[in-house]
């Protein structure tokens, strides 16, 4: 779980806008389907 929270990070602190979105899309769907 945090290796993924880490992820997110990084991928958060990037500039482009929709790469947060699309993780979050992603993490998403990986716990409604861990679920």
């Amino acid at each position: 779980m945090a290796q993924i929270k880490g992820q997110v990070l990084a991928l958060v602190t990037m500039r482009d806008r929709e790469v947060p979105v699309l993780m979050a899309a992603i993490l998403f769907k990986y716990n409604f389907m861990t679920q």
